[in-house]
């Protein structure tokens, strides 16, 4: 850049109008949220105008306020004819800029929803393996043809979380295990590059996310009972793949409930394996950038029974 006190060469507005274009964008990879870029590139030899100032700050502030649902319209000088952005005002430019890149991935509640998108009841008796399937299908995007949803979906900071309970049914202890460790479990979220666990525990919590999914089933949680426990070893898990690794448009998670336990060790005398009864609901939530700066079309679901 020029020195102090001198206009900005065009080299300077295109480098950070690289970055937020491939920030907010059609982007790469794990670049890119899929909106409308107003700024673009200028030539070498051309004097940079108001607008594509103001389309370059406005793009910034997109991004930015995005990712901290923070107020920055007065971190970013407004370009007027009476104005001219010199070194020290593209500093203000140059500075959201850099924050963007790293930030990109980050989604805050006041630029979100959180919504419920398959919940699922059983109250049939159930012993043995039960599962589900719920597929996500992400739309193709209306701005930036032959690239699909499930990529701005989960660049912009969304993510898809599970939980489930068991209530009511009998007073049995194989009941009382399983409302236990539904508990205990959290709720489970699942990212862009890896799967964790909220307000509860996992026996095992993946580094798989959206971005390490295969089109053969992994297992990314599950909540099992400690050897030794009683009813060890039920357990809950979940697994995960994608349709097409290329263009990765639908993401299917199996959640399996396995009452794996046997009647050996825990009712001897009658050597009776109980059944599991009441209420049994699994929940799926999608949380997703729906602010007034960022915002990324929901997935198509399909849930199955739990059978």
């Amino acid at each position: 850049m020029a020195g102090k006190g001198t206009k900005i060469l065009a080299s300077d507005y295109n480098s950070m109008q690289s970055n937020v274009a491939l920030v907010l964008g059609q982007g790469s990879g794990d670049y890119g949220y899929g909106q409308s870029v107003s700024s673009s590139q200028v030539s070498t030899n051309s004097r940079i105008t108001v607008s594509q100032w103001t389309n370059l700050r406005s793009d910034l502030l997109r991004c930015i306020q995005h990712q901290t649902n923070s107020d920055y319209t007065g971190s970013i000088p407004t370009p007027t004819t009476a104005l001219t952005i010199t070194s020290e005002r593209y500093d203000s430019f140059k500075t959201v800029s850099d924050l963007i890149g790293p930030g990109r991935l980050t989604l805050p509640t006041g630029q979100s929803t959180l919504e419920t998108i398959a919940s699922t009841v059983r109250t049939t008796a159930w012993n043995g393996l039960i599962s589900q399937t719920v597929t996500l299908t992400f739309p193709e995007s209306g701005i930036y043809p032959g690239t699909y949803g499930g990529r701005y979906f989960f660049n912009s900071g969304g993510r898809i979380q599970f939980t489930a309970s068991r209530t009511g049914g009998n007073t049995g202890l194989k009941n009382t295990s399983w409302t236990t460790l539904l508990q205990n479990m959290g709720t489970i979220y699942f990212d862009y590059t890896t799967t964790s666990v909220v307000g509860g525990t996992g026996t095992f919590v993946s580094n798989i996310g959206f971005y390490d999914l295969t089109t053969s089933d992994q297992v990314i949680f599950e909540k099992t009972l400690a050897n030794g426990e009683l009813y060890y070893p039920n357990i809950y898990y979940i697994k995960a793949r994608v349709n097409d690794v290329t263009n990765r448009n639908q993401v299917i998670f199996t959640i399996v409930f396995n009452d794996a336990a046997t009647s050996t060790g825990h009712n001897p005398t009658w050597a009776i394996d109980e059944n599991v009864d009441g209420t049994l609901t699994s929940t799926v939530q999608s949380y997703r950038a729906t602010g007034s700066n960022v915002t990324v079309v929901a997935p198509s679901v399909v849930a199955s029974g739990i059978a």
